[in-house]
């Protein structure tokens, strides 16, 4: 009877973790909202035109969108191609198309080479450049995707 109450005890408080994660959103807390069928907007801060959640990238990778002023030093600001598990698949900067130093929407766009190492899913990681180190100027943005094979 005791391990009867536990079991149904677990499921009751599994059920509401469950709840909890997705009533509060966590899985998603820097989602991208969609604005439009070609734009990616997070927090008026960037916008991602390609690629959009979902899409199937192959390297090298073409990036484009614009972002605030702020997004940038010296013109870039880094991207990461990352496998689901968080390792880093390939690396490259992103450059401003026009003057950044500005509070408006600047254009950017970026090539990325990358070995998906057999991954088939994993995210593009759009990362503030933070000249300063320090934790509390970090941002970042990631899209989910899925990778084809160049051979």
């Amino acid at each position: 009877m005791e391990n009867k109450k536990n079991i149904i005890i677990g499921v009751i408080v599994f059920v509401l973790v469950v709840y909890a994660i997705f009533a509060f959103d966590i899985p998603y807390k820097n989602r991208k909202i969609n604005d439009g069928p070609n734009t990616i907007v997070t927090s008026d801060i960037i916008k991602i035109i390609e690629p959009k959640a979902g899409d199937t990238i192959n390297s090298p990778a073409k990036f484009s969108g614009s972002a605030r002023g702020n997004w940038f030093f010296e013109a870039s600001f880094p991207i990461e191609i990352l496998a689901i598990d968080g390792s880093v698949l390939g690396q490259g900067i992103a450059q401003a198309a026009g003057e950044w130093m500005t509070e408006n929407f600047v254009d950017w766009s970026a090539s990325v080479s990358f070995d998906p190492k057999g991954n088939t899913i994993g995210i593009v990681k759009f990362k503030r450049d933070n000249p300063s180190g320090m934790p509390e100027n970090d941002m970042s943005v990631e899209v989910p995707v899925m990778f084809i094979s160049n051979n």
